[in-house]
């Protein structure tokens, strides 16, 4: 999409599991190195990877999103909440 003439970017999240049966893990590999090379802001775009999970789409929705944390952990609808809420306001 063009916007006065400049490229835009809807904002885009992207969640798997490397042994996610549903997306193959390098599918997310694949998509990064795609938005990279069409050079779109790292802001625009979050990746989440679900350790030890083999869960696809929402299955995950209430997972631990694997991020270390020093207090409370945040689940996976907690990450994509928080991205819509930076996004779409």
């Amino acid at each position: 999409m063009l916007v006065n003439g400049q490229a835009t970017f809807k904002p885009l999240f992207l969640i798997n599991s490397i042994t996610d049966k549903g997306m193959p893990y390098h599918q997310i590999v694949d998509m990064i190195c795609a938005l990279k090379s069409a050079n779109v802001a790292d802001t625009a775009y979050k990746t989440l990877t679900v350790p030890n999970s083999s869960e696809h789409g929402f299955a995950y929705w209430d997972s631990w999103d694997g991020q270390l944390c020093a207090n409370a952990c945040k689940t996976v609808a907690g990450e994509v909440i928080d991205f819509l809420d930076a996004h779409l306001k």
